[in-house]
């Protein structure tokens, strides 16, 4: 029988993490599910598709007060590639979803070479 931390741990939850500024400088939420792992600590459901930087299966931290500070605590592997049209599919604009550095868009992250490290 579990108790109740255990189940507590376990549990699925939806949060709201800042995916950029819009106009006016206001930030803009994207409500995600998630699983609880530890105090603190959430497991990404699904791949976010506005938020930088997080994909399915990674692990992250995020303080309770302050929803644009995440912090990645283990990366999943998973690649995260987000799809944009506004009409027709061609031309198809798209990007990685956690390639690059969330603050300036064009740093490589370079996560991926602890997987690739282990072949």
């Amino acid at each position: 029988m579990t108790n109740e931390s255990e189940q507590k741990k376990n549990e699925t939850r939806w949060i709201q993490l800042v995916a950029g500024t819009d106009s006016q400088g206001a930030p803009v939420l994207e409500k995600l599910e998630v699983k609880l792992t530890e105090v603190g600590a959430f497991e990404m459901l699904r791949s976010p598709l506005f938020v930088r930087d997080l994909a399915a299966g990674d692990i992250f931290s995020c303080a309770p007060d302050n929803p644009a500070d995440y912090q990645i605590m283990k990366r999943s592997g998973n690649l995260a590639i987000r799809f944009f049209r506004k009409d027709n599919v061609a031309p198809l604009v798209w990007y990685y979803g956690n390639i690059y550095d969330r603050h300036d868009g064009v740093t490589p992250l370079h996560w991926w070479d602890e997987f690739l490290n282990t072949v």
